[in-house]
């Protein structure tokens, strides 16, 4: 295990991370084009934690003196957690903020889709234990809020494309508002992690936030809350600053 201390004096044990066919009408079609491509980001958080060395077991306040090398290939840096380091990440083009505990790298691609090509921009963070991410891409069209059942459908097949993409099993998922704006938590398990993953639909735009980290459940009382609450902290921070795409 390794042996963290947060804020005061309470010491905090983290364990060491091994890894970093259905019909529907066009407008649903480009819509659901987005959240396959939506599914891209999770696969790149998994292979950069697959590649994590695993080193020795040390206390995270000795870590914590200098940032881990972040993996060549990876845009997204690896540091050591520190609660010290919660700061706001804005993003302009994104029109969102939102807290990370470091500074994020960043990645653009262009997908290829049914609909033409979609860019695809992401912002995330490895602190070894768990993986940070917040996306966005912009869509052809814009399902008007009216259109809730619609809507419904395209989430329901975004998650069952997550899951099917990560091998994952669902532990649960609840519907999400974002200033009036539909969305979709889930959380779902695969051989090695957890997955916490929050997707709103804002005009044409669609975010996904995930947190991906070992699977702490079966952890120590003190793993569990430690995790539950930086996957908190992330997700509640995430605000809007422009609505109209």
């Amino acid at each position: 295990m390794l042996l963290g201390k947060r804020a005061g004096s309470k010491n905090y044990f983290l364990k060491k991370s091994r890894r970093s066919g259905v019909k529907y009408n066009f407008r649903f079609y480009l819509l659901l084009v987005a959240m396959l491509i939506a599914v891209s980001v999770e696969s790149l958080a998994q292979a950069g934690r697959k590649s994590a060395p695993q080193g020795d077991k040390k206390s995270a306040s000795e870590v914590n003196r200098k940032s881990a090398p972040p993996e060549p290939s990876s845009p997204f840096p690896r540091i050591a957690y520190d609660e010290r380091s919660w700061k706001p990440f804005e993003s302009s083009d994104g029109g969102f903020v939102i807290a990370f505990p470091g500074k994020p790298g960043f990645q653009t691609h262009t997908g290829q889709s049914a609909a033409g090509p979609l860019a695809y921009q992401t912002h995330g963070l490895d602190i070894g234990v768990a993986f940070f991410i917040v996306s966005y891409t912009d869509i052809p069209v814009s399902l008007p809020l009216n259109e809730k059942e619609l809507i419904n459908r395209a989430l329901d097949a975004g998650r069952d494309r997550a899951l099917a993409g990560a091998g994952g099993k669902l532990i649960t998922e609840s519907p999400l508002t974002l200033d009036g704006y539909p969305g979709r938590y889930l959380f779902y398990s695969d051989a090695n992690s957890l997955t916490h993953s929050h997707n709103y639909l804002v005009g044409k735009r669609l975010y996904q936030l995930l947190v991906i980290s070992d699977d702490y459940r079966t952890g120590p009382a003190e793993d569990q809350k430690f995790f539950k609450d930086i996957v908190n902290r992330f997700f509640t921070s995430f605000k809007l600053t422009r609505k109209t795409y």
